[in-house]
């Protein structure tokens, strides 16, 4: 079943571990394989499939009055893309993703100021299932793993927005993905579970990205998940001194149902530990999620 609903997760205030989900408004839309990021008090979410159409549509969801308005339409219909906030400036990115029965590679950016869906230069790989991410110190946006109508990638790109004439090649993940999950926070890029064209993956990956020195990083493998997690979503925050990743839903590749659990992993100067969330209100594959402060 394709969804619209939509529901938020409130960590319990204080160090011990809690929190609980409640549902919010719906959208007008049913969508399968969105995108969606959170910028300046708003949640922007993008394309999917509604069980009929590949979708070029946005709906916003305005925070502060609790309700959804639509946005100006994408370029391109697009499922399974990937997408990125760059709150300097005013812009959210989506890239690849899979409209038809093709692949994409092409990319295209939102301004909010204007209200303007941009093109932007085509990546060097067909991408669907990929994970993205805005690195705000190194002022690039990253495409990482996928599937290009063949095989589950590897390998990552970047654009640097301060000259985004072209997409080049970085340091490839160790394990290839399709359908993962990508955050990143600081100078930190992290990638979650997927599907390597065999297995279905709890394994995660990180790699630094810093200013001046993208290209000669590698990926390092860390604390795996508590379970597989194919077409999973995730979104990284810093807060009271820890950097917290949320990763949620997807599917473990056993049986037919697809998971409604949550887990975050906490990294501190103490090191990393996975902890268990309450289990979202339903199952969730192919969704979206990201944290907002409010």
């Amino acid at each position: 079943k394709n969804l619209s609903s939509v529901e938020c997760f409130e960590p319990a205030r204080g160090a011990g571990a809690g929190g609980s989900w409640r549902k919010s408004a719906e959208m007008s839309a049913p969508r399968r394989g969105l995108c969606a990021v959170f910028l300046k008090g708003r949640l922007y979410a993008m394309g999917g499939w509604d069980g009929r159409n590949y979708l070029d549509s946005m709906e916003i969801f305005d925070c502060k009055e609790q309700r959804w308005c639509a946005g100006p339409r994408m370029l391109t219909p697009r499922c399974f893309a990937a997408a990125a906030a760059m709150e300097e400036d005013d812009s959210v990115c989506v890239l690849g993703g899979y409209f038809g029965a093709s692949n994409l590679r092409s990319a295209e950016y939102f301004h909010v100021p204007s209200g303007e869906w941009r093109a932007l230069p085509e990546m060097l790989e067909k991408r669907r299932g990929l994970g993205a991410a805005w690195m705000r110190g190194a002022r690039v946006v990253i495409a990482a793993g996928g599937w290009d109508g063949k095989r589950s990638l590897a390998s990552v790109e970047l654009l640097d927005w301060d000259n985004p004439t072209k997409w080049r090649e970085i340091a490839s993940m160790k394990v290839p993905r399709c359908s993962l999950a990508c955050a990143a926070c600081g100078e930190r890029l992290l990638v979650f579970g997927g599907w390597d064209g065999k297995n279905y993956l709890a394994s995660v990956e990180e790699v630094e990205v810093r200013a001046g020195s993208v290209l000669g990083r590698t990926w390092n493998q860390i604390a795996p998940m508590s379970v597989a997690r194919s077409y999973c979503a995730a979104s990284g925050l810093a807060h009271d001194g820890e950097v917290r990743y949320v990763v949620l839903g997807g599917w473990d590749g056993e049986g037919a149902a697809r998971l409604s659990s949550a887990e975050m992993l906490l990294s501190s100067p103490v090191g990393l530990r996975w902890q268990k969330l309450a289990d979202m209100t339903s199952p969730r594959y192919g969704s979206a999620c990201c944290w907002a402060i409010l």
